[in-house]
């Protein structure tokens, strides 16, 4: 039976590890707290990461990424019109992972994000008189998981799910899959 290669043996920790860099793309969900409800919108990114093998089956590393996003929402209160828009994302992170079957490699992640949002009041309608923008840049905690599996030499794809947490009650989901290459 051709499913049977997923759970008989397990990867070997070297084939995960070494510099790589990755594309990805995927969903996101800001939640802005005590503002307006949560807006959905579409991330798109690189990364550039380190892993190392910490035995056969085990591995760690570290990784930097920087995503965009097209999260923007508007709403009238009276005649004051606020527009809000997730502009950017810096990570941090460690992961730490291992082999499932023979070409697979699930993990965990913990590190550190950075986003900027952006916000626009303007009194007295979306045409009116007094505009004022302000830029946030929260801090925020992320964790998330998820399986990498080995396409050919050197060529890899993922699919993870991560959460932030950031200062203010601010909040992310985001679900996003990658293509990269690993030297």
């Amino acid at each position: 039976m051709r499913w049977r290669f997923f759970w008989t043996g397990s990867a070997h920790a070297e084939d995960f590890t070494g510099p790589r860099i990755e594309a990805r793309a995927g969903w996101d969900r800001a939640s802005p707290g005590d503002k307006q409800s949560s807006v959905d919108g579409i991330s798109y990114g690189i990364a550039a990461g380190y892993d190392i093998a910490l035995t056969d089956s085990l591995i760690a590393g570290l990784e930097a990424g920087v995503d965009l996003f097209n999260n923007d929402t508007s709403w009238v209160s009276g005649t004051t019109a606020f527009e809000s828009s997730a502009k950017r994302d810096i990570e941090f992170a460690g992961r730490i992972g291992t082999g499932l079957g023979e070409n697979f490699l699930v993990y965990a992640k913990a590190g550190y994000s950075n986003a900027r949002f952006e916000e626009t009041m303007t009194v007295g309608g979306t045409t009116g008189n007094s505009r004022t923008e302000l830029s946030t840049n929260l801090d925020g905690i992320r964790v998330g998981a998820g399986l990498e599996t080995k396409l050919d030499d050197g060529i890899y794809a993922k699919t993870e799910y991560r959460y932030t947490n950031y200062e203010q009650g601010v909040s992310r989901h985001q679900v996003v899959a990658a293509i990269g290459l690993r030297f």
